[in-house]
């Protein structure tokens, strides 16, 4: 999932936001740092789906399951294994190491999503990154050496000690929530996409990504992070696991 700069071929020069530009988002695509009102925004790069139609239908408000013995899901996973790639390269090796799953969450969110963007773009950034983390202790990653996961952009940047007061609140905010579709986990894929109600597509894609640039714009429309994630990830549910 990838986070941030990217290199326009208009060779505008990018302004980094209080991240340094070797930060990434997930699906190892680049987020653009440049805001609607800057001279040379372009929305989205031209290989990403959000370059299509614009979808503009308004889904409706998505709901919270309630917490059930007999589904995997009642509990949110307490640790994560994580293949520590040395530098966040992502063809280095490293060793794999256990870490608490909040502590996981909360270096990985500053990481991703800018933390001077509103509240609720942060919210809904929390929730996909806490679905894809616990997506892959389900379905790990690199199951030969026991890791659900690296700490580069083949998954996700996780830094340890770069956690923020923003992002911790964003996902205290949304503790426990993660997204299902028909009661089976979802990966909650995300990239940069445009600023703007572009979306991958308005019917449900185990692929479908939320638009990091996209959630920014809603956020500014006064949109709620959970209007936010049904739009992206149509016909999905949020469900909550309060951990154990």
């Amino acid at each position: 999932m990838v986070k941030f700069s990217i290199s326009l071929t208009t060779c505008i020069s990018i302004l980094v936001i209080g991240l340094n530009n070797d930060v990434f988002a997930a699906g190892s695509e680049r987020l653009q740092n440049l805001q609607p009102s800057d001279p040379g925004y372009v929305g989205a790069l031209n290989d990403r789906p959000s370059n299509g139609p614009s979808e503009t239908t308004e889904p409706t408000t998505g709901t919270i399951k309630p917490l059930n013995a007999d589904y995997w899901y009642q509990y949110e996973p307490s640790t994560i294994k994580v293949l520590m790639r040395e530098k966040n390269d992502p063809t280095a090796t490293g060793p794999v190491k256990s870490y608490d799953f909040g502590y996981y969450l909360q270096n990985v969110l500053p990481n991703e999503w800018f933390a001077s963007w509103p509240s609720e773009a942060l919210k809904a950034g929390a929730v996909s990154v806490r679905s894809y983390a616990w997506y892959c202790t389900n379905h790990y990653k690199y199951p030969n050496i026991g890791a659900a996961l690296d700490n580069t952009i083949n998954s996700q940047v996780f830094k340890p000690g770069t956690a923020v007061s923003k992002t911790n609140s964003a996902i205290s905010a949304t503790s426990g929530e993660a997204l299902i579709y028909g009661g089976t986990e979802i990966p909650g894929y995300y990239k940069a996409g445009s600023y703007g109600p572009d979306r991958d597509s308005s019917s449900y894609n185990i692929n479908n990504n939320a638009y990091q640039n996209g959630e920014h714009y809603w956020a500014d429309q006064g949109k709620t992070y959970r209007w936010m994630l049904t739009y992206y990830y149509p016909g999905t549910s949020i469900i909550t696991g309060n951990g154990d």
